[in-house]
């Protein structure tokens, strides 16, 4: 199962809750989350481009709440019974040849993905 673009508009409380919901799932349950990385682990491009983006997130709203590490999220998905995890950044999930572009649009490394299978 996939949670994808929804981690960051919603407070950890509710990311909790949804966790305690799917931990209730079958073993061997497979599940991709998408989650946003705090600033400090963000290079200054990319921190520029979140500062534009959770500008018209907030307007729209759908305001950015939630933040995790790496070790955040391994952490709260242990919590409800998933593991291991593997983190991804969309740099290993999209081509190769996306991050080589001559124009100014290159993906961006704002958020990661955790791939966690339920225990």
């Amino acid at each position: 199962m996939s949670w994808l673009g929804v981690t960051m508009h919603v407070t950890r409380d509710a990311i909790e809750h949804t966790l305690a919901d799917l931990g209730r799932l079958t073993p061997g349950t497979e599940l991709i989350v998408e989650y946003l990385l705090p600033k400090h682990l963000r290079d200054e491009a990319d921190n520029a481009y979140a500062a534009l983006i959770a500008e018209t997130a907030t307007d729209g709203g759908e305001p950015w709440l939630s933040y995790f590490t790496p070790d955040d999220m391994t952490a709260m998905l242990t919590k409800y019974g998933f593991g291991p995890t593997r983190h991804l950044r969309r740099h290993d999930a999209i081509d190769t040849a996306l991050w080589h572009r001559t124009d100014h649009l290159h993906p961006a490394e704002l958020m990661m993905l955790a791939h966690t299978t339920l225990t």
